[in-house]
């Protein structure tokens, strides 16, 4: 659940910055007006992006390798025993 919100916030959140940055870059009355905001929200997105596929996205390697030997034993009514070595590879 942490990494979904994370995620989102990303999403969300570094397109705004990137709008943000590109607006206090931008002059009134230029071609820039707009352009720059866009551009920083582009950008903004694309790091987002890159940020949850290299980091968020990643399974958490919690679980070992199940890999176990166990001795088996068993004995039977009529005297039969049984040895052997089991286990999950």
């Amino acid at each position: 659940m942490r990494r979904a919100a994370a995620s989102l916030g990303l999403r969300v959140g570094l397109p705004l910055v990137g709008m943000a940055i590109g607006a206090s870059g931008a002059h009134k009355g230029t071609d820039g007006e707009i352009a720059l905001p866009a551009i920083g929200a582009v950008l903004g997105l694309v790091a987002a992006s890159a940020i949850d596929i290299g980091y968020l996205s990643r399974a958490e390697d919690t679980a070992k390798p199940a890999r176990m030997l166990a001795p088996a034993f068993s004995a039977g009514p009529n005297g039969n025993v049984r040895f052997g070595i089991g286990g999950t590879f």
